[in-house]
């Protein structure tokens, strides 16, 4: 009897075991979902702080977590913003070779168009983080990045215009990008030009100026721009292309309420092969005082290698009368045939009578001498 007993409390003793090991085993495979689900949680409702503290555990789940952050992206704020969190430490841990990374923008690259504007941004902060300076994006990666110029334009989402801005000349400067897209570089070059923020308006003349969007000839106005962070940047932008702006059109720069812009506009003009005492003159004949101007002619004869024929010309178009005067006189002084021709026009149709008297004054001894020796 005792026999059967033992045998049959044998059985129930594996019974059990096998329940308990099925049940572990169970257990052990629901694991990983039921972590997964228990860091979601926290991380949805996570604020301040712990939402980075959640994010990271988030991301170490891996691809377990990945399908209801997206989702999130297009729920709530707070949802969107956690998510965000969660999806740029995961973009970061996996290399960008990472076959995960590909699938993780052509993922976010679907769902962008179908976002408001809180979840289109948490998309850009993840495609941004895989762009470095000095380190090219691997090409299928940049390839699908660089959908989101074409999204962003036809959205005319005024708020992704910053983060649009940056994607594309980090795509511009790494080259290959396809002639659709720097069409759409143009576009929002265009756009963040005449935006309503100075910081906007930087980042654009920044990018207007890369080749293959080449739109510095639309930077040229942003150098009277009331702010002078954006005066800086076009100064710097435009300053050295000669075929873009003209070295004359320069020099009012020279009299800039900011040193920056000053100190930026003499360089460009001694890159463009002007000496010190060229931009000296400029400085002079540039200066919003009439009688600041008329100094110019106390240096002329001290430079040889200045053409004075070329600065007489300029100061007979000056708007002070009296400068008008005073070339008329140093050219005559100084025998510079070369201006002849502008002084007859003076004598004609000089808007300042004084300055036609002046001009006729001068040239009758010329006429008489002509007169005289036929």
């Amino acid at each position: 009897m005792n026999r059967i007993w033992r045998g049959k409390w044998s059985w129930v003793v594996l019974g059990c075991l096998l329940v308990l090991g099925t049940a572990g085993i169970a257990g052990w495979v629901q694991r990983r979902p039921l972590q997964g689900w228990y860091v979601l949680r926290q991380l949805r409702q996570a604020d301040g702080d712990a939402v980075s503290v959640w994010a990271e555990k988030a991301a170490d789940l891996d691809d377990e977590t990945l399908p209801t952050l997206l989702e999130w992206l297009s729920q709530d704020e707070q949802s969107v913003n956690n998510a965000r969190a969660a999806l740029v430490v995961l973009s970061r841990r996996w290399e960008r070779e990472d076959p995960r990374a590909l699938e993780l923008a052509n993922h976010l690259i679907r769902l962008f168009p179908h976002l408001q504007s809180t979840g289109r941004r948490a998309v850009f902060a993840v495609v941004l983080g895989w762009f470095t300076p000095g380190d090219p994006c691997p090409p299928s990666l940049a390839q699908v990045s660089a959908r989101l110029l074409a999204d962003t334009s036809f959205l005319k989402d005024e708020e992704l215009v910053p983060e649009a801005l940056k994607l594309a000349q980090d795509l511009v400067r790494q080259g290959g990008v396809p002639p659709d897209l720097l069409c759409a570089s143009r576009g929002l070059a265009r756009t963040g030009l005449t935006s309503a923020k100075p910081e906007v308006r930087v980042q654009a003349i920044q990018l207007a100026g890369q080749p293959g969007v080449d739109l510095l000839d639309e930077v040229v106005p942003r150098l009277e721009d009331p702010v002078v962070e954006v005066r800086r940047a076009a100064m710097a932008a435009v300053g050295p292309a000669a075929q873009v702006i003209r070295t004359d059109n320069l020099l009012p720069w020279l009299h800039d309420k900011d040193k920056e812009v000053r100190k930026l506009c003499e360089h460009a003009l001694r890159q463009r092969g002007l000496t010190i005492e060229h931009i000296r003159l400029a400085r002079l004949i540039t200066d919003p005082r009439w009688q600041v101007r008329l100094e110019v002619l106390d240096h002329l004869e001290d430079a040889a290698d200045l053409d004075a024929g070329a600065w007489l010309r300029r100061l007979t178009h000056d708007p002070a009368p009296a400068v008008r005067v005073a070339a008329i006189r140093a050219a005559f002084e100084g025998k510079v045939a070369t201006l002849m021709d502008r002084v007859v026009q003076m004598a004609q149709d000089d808007p300042s009578p004084t300055v036609r008297a002046q001009a006729l004054y001068y040239l009758r001894p010329q006429q008489t001498s002509m007169r005289s020796h036929p």
